[in-house]
């Protein structure tokens, strides 16, 4: 590069015999060398990253029990995942936030294409009034080797009058 500045150099100089345009030429050059060095980082970026041949979605991060009743066990699949790359993807580990939250998955391993549930259990019990509890999802997903999944509510005693009114319990639903 230094060789064609000055190749540049010393043609200007024998046609005009003038100074005056040099230093706006030269910072045109030195411009063009950093378009040209951003140009070349950015194509080396893009050569060696790598397409990932695995790739976990999740159908939610975040699920929201909105009112609890204190000292109740809630049970149920709540989040689900699906492996949309073209490698199989192995769940290594589930970490619940608390002992307020146990979890499953009904498979370590997903294949290509296919889902798992994560089964959540969460008890009320040790729970303050508003709670946020997390699960820690480790994966061997190339991109996103950890995912963090929230659970959100309030645990709030409920009447005996609404507990009367509505004797029905379907998951978090009185009825």
């Amino acid at each position: 590069m230094k060789r064609i500045i000055q190749a540049i150099h010393y043609m200007y100089r024998e046609n005009n015999k003038s100074n005056n345009l040099l230093p706006l030429l030269e910072k045109k050059i030195e411009v063009m060398k950093k378009i040209l060095s951003l140009f070349f980082v950015a194509c080396g970026l893009l050569a060696t990253s790598q397409v990932s041949a695995q790739f976990l979605s999740f159908d939610k991060v975040e699920y929201n029990y909105d009112i609890l009743s204190p000292n109740k066990v809630i049970d149920q699949t709540i989040f689900t995942c699906t492996n949309r790359g073209s490698e199989p993807i192995i769940i290594k580990k589930l970490v619940p936030s608390s002992d307020a939250v146990s979890c499953t998955i009904t498979r370590d391993t997903i294949n290509p294409g296919n889902m798992a549930a994560i089964n959540v259990s969460l008890n009320t019990q040790n729970l303050s009034s508003i709670f946020d509890e997390k699960i820690e999802v480790y994966s061997t997903d190339a991109v996103l080797g950890k995912i963090t999944l929230s659970l959100k509510g309030t645990v709030k005693e409920i009447s005996q009058e609404i507990e009367q009114k509505y004797p029905n319990v379907l998951d978090v639903v009185r009825f």
